[in-house]
């Protein structure tokens, strides 16, 4: 239970960097919501990696380049879960951008994301 509470706070922590910079780029930029939420995101998957790495799993004696390629390859699935979700709840469904991104990144984040690192890019039982 302390690993996936571990997990849920690196994530709460990168979530608020990837919010900051997707309605900074929406707001500021006046980028469209996909292409915020695409930048967000890549910012959010690097503070990420560093806490999942160093912090939740500890999973430093592992290849960094092996767990690196491996956390890509989840981020871009997830990326596209997150784009495809923010363009179904925000163009089809009518939901405002900011609370779109809400629902898809807890969902998304509980049975994707955490479920994948953990068993397969920082390896835990």
């Amino acid at each position: 239970m302390q690993l996936f509470i571990k997990s849920q706070f690196s994530s709460l922590v990168s979530t608020f960097f990837d919010f900051l910079i997707t309605i900074a780029c929406v707001e500021m930029v006046k980028l469209g919501y996909v292409e915020a939420t695409v930048i967000g995101a890549t910012g959010g998957a690097i503070c990420n990696f560093i806490l999942g790495r160093v912090w939740v799993f500890q999973a430093r004696a592992s290849s960094k380049k092996t767990q690196g390629f491996l956390y890509l390859l989840v981020w871009l699935g997830s990326l596209g879960l997150n784009a495809l979700g923010m363009f179904l709840l925000t163009d089809l469904a009518g939901i405002r951008y900011v609370l779109s991104k809400i629902l898809i990144s807890l969902t998304v984040g509980f049975f994707y994301n955490y479920q994948l690192h953990k068993r397969l890019v920082f390896r835990t039982a």
